[in-house]
């Protein structure tokens, strides 16, 4: 386990301190290149900025060292390998080094490149993001292309001035911004030819840069595609899935009004946002967890249901994880008069309607609503049709599903009980509960 995600309870992680390493690898990113290839401040402000990576990264050290002690004392396992990484290269960079050699009246170039060691620290952007709440982890991943890309170009664009790239531009900012615009052309192997090399470190410098920017670039055009299509995971799925079904149809020479019905409830599935299969997603959680998103979404249908009247929250959390979503299409008989029930089930949006053998009309219910509750008492047929008047999502709840649940808690289950005796003893059904 790695000190920057400890997945044990009550390890703690600050964001902020995350925030601040962050901070510090985009500023050494940017200011040393420019420092060593471009600028030149006197002492007394290389000794500030000296002094402003000391407290930051040193910080940084400290916290993660603090955090590693309370882990221990705890019990938590965590990978030292990973926490000294960290705690080390904090340290190398808080170092006052150029402050020392500066005041020692020596080099201080090779003190600021030992602070680029900080730049580790951007390939955590995504889990920030993450535990800032981020909607989508592939934004993450999005937005740390769009901090190191910059941080590409500007440091080719500092090499080139280092080699004395532009050196007839007298005006250090245009002299940069053309160091920056030969190193977006040379790093897109486009070269317009009208910034050329003229030495021969110059070019081999701009071989070097070309052959990394057909890497790099492919790279990353390949991944924003790649991550531009995850945005919506779902969608791809539900594509796929509707394309198969195209090609059987179109193999098997399907009529075209049957082709079109289909076509429909594909619609209606991605329309009301069912294009993903809500059961796998959740399956991927840990029980509590899943329990908790699932009453979370179900809370409100369950509650209404009288026979849950009085039920603990224990068994409202259970019933909501057992439930299983169920979509009809228009005019599809959810269950039949006279055939055993074994399911009740909820509306979560579209209509319903409940008729008698006759054909009468009984109820006709909305979203909210639920009905065939009598099935998780008595295995009895069914005393009424219902039937979808359009396309209909539903959530269905066993019975057997429900006398497990509810055999853990022996009040309760003696109510459900006699409840069923009551009924099987010439009780009729009533309310919106017909079938």
């Amino acid at each position: 386990m790695d000190i920057e995600r400890a997945h044990t309870p009550g390890y703690r992680e600050s964001t902020w301190i995350d925030l601040l390493d962050l901070i510090t690898a985009i500023g050494a990113g940017v200011w040393i290149p420019m420092k060593l290839g471009l600028l030149a401040f006197p002492l007394d402000f290389d000794i500030v900025v000296d002094f402003v990576f000391m407290v930051f990264a040193g910080f940084c050290a400290a916290y993660a060292l603090c955090e590693y002690w309370r882990a221990v004392k705890r019990g938590v396992v965590v990978d030292r390998s990973v926490l000294w990484t960290r705690v080390l290269t904090d340290a190398a960079v808080a170092l006052p080094l150029v402050t020392v050699a500066g005041l020692a009246g020596t080099y201080t170039e090779p003190f600021w490149c030992v602070k680029l060691l900080a730049i580790r620290h951007v390939v955590r952007f995504p889990q920030i993001l993450s535990r800032l709440g981020m909607p989508h982890p592939a934004l993450g991943r999005l937005f740390s292309l769009v901090i190191v890309v910059p941080l590409l170009v500007h440091w080719a664009a500092t090499g080139w001035i280092m080699l004395d790239g532009g050196a007839e531009t007298a005006d250090l900012r245009l002299r940069y911004l053309h160091s920056v615009y030969w190193a977006i052309t040379t790093l897109a192997t486009v070269g317009y030819g009208d910034i050329t090399p003229k030495t021969g470190p110059q070019m081999a410098y701009a071989c070097g840069i070309m052959v990394v920017g057909v890497g790099f670039f492919g790279f990353v055009l390949g991944n924003v595609a790649s991550l531009l299509a995850r945005l919506d995971a779902a969608k791809v799925q539900h594509e796929e899935a509707r394309d198969r079904v195209e090609t059987f149809m179109r193999h098997h020479r399907v009529p075209h009004e049957l082709r079109q019905r289909v076509r429909d409830y594909f619609s209606y599935l991605w329309e009301t946002r069912w294009g993903y299969d809500g059961a796998a997603v959740l399956a991927d959680l840990p029980p509590n967890l899943r329990a908790d998103l699932s009453l979370s979404v179900n809370h409100g249908i369950i509650e209404k249901v009288p026979l849950l009247n009085g039920a603990s929250p224990e068994l409202i959390r259970e019933l909501a994880l057992e439930l299983k979503p169920r979509i009809v299409v228009p005019g599809e008989e959810v269950f039949r008069h006279g055939v055993p029930g074994a399911e009740m089930y909820f509306i979560l949006n579209g209509d319903v309607e409940i008729v008698t053998p006759d054909g009468q009309t009984l109820a006709r219910l909305h979203g909210g609503d639920f009905f065939g509750e009598m099935a998780l008492l008595t295995n009895k047929p069914r005393v009424a049709t219902a039937r979808a008047v359009g396309y209909c999502c539903l959530f269905a709840l066993q019975r057997e599903t429900f006398k497990s649940a509810v055999g853990r808690y022996p009040d309760f289950e003696a109510k459900v009980s006699a409840m069923a005796r009551s009924r099987a003893s010439g009780d009729t059904q009533a309310g919106q509960g017909q079938g």
